[in-house]
């Protein structure tokens, strides 16, 4: 897949779908958060945690297309940090982004967010991390062969 935007796109859903599937198996073990990425999502929709079906899926749909435009940052922003260590890259970062989306969350949006409890907060980090690791790793492997050498930012 030649385009660079498109890799980082799918890159960023295919970890969003990935993540939602993992937090369907967190939900039998008791390791759900109280407030999910969906539910913030469903802030951004709809001003508030989503109530209903229609707004839930509205979240999920608005966290697949900010997953996507995370990818496509991520990829574009390779090229100036280069592709060595591309996980480590990953995983730093979906947690930057994660640390920086929560406080403005906490500033802007909603009261049900600023009382979140610390097992939440460490949840939800954890998956931001595990966003980051599986968007590395969706990248690299949209990857062409060809364009796989670890790419140094040109000074």
């Amino acid at each position: 897949m030649p385009d660079r935007f498109v890799r980082g796109f799918l890159a960023g859903t295919i970890s969003g779908i990935i993540g939602a599937l993992v937090a369907l198996v967190l939900i039998p073990l008791d390791l759900t958060p109280q407030i999910d990425f969906y539910d913030f999502a469903g802030i951004l929709a709809v001003g508030r945690i989503p109530q209903t079906l229609g707004e839930r899926a509205m979240g999920v749909f608005v966290d697949l297309v900010v997953s996507g435009v995370l990818g496509v940052i991520f990829a574009f922003l390779l090229l100036g940090i280069g592709t060595k260590y591309l996980l480590l890259k990953g995983w730093f970062y979906a947690t930057a982004i994660w640390y920086a989306y929560y406080p403005l969350l906490l500033m802007i949006m909603a009261e049900e967010v600023k009382v979140m409890d610390v097992r939440t907060s460490l949840i939800n980090a954890i998956l931001a991390g595990f966003f980051g690791l599986v968007m590395a790793a969706a990248y690299f492997w949209l990857t062409p062969q060809s364009e796989r050498v670890a790419h140094r930012p040109t000074p």
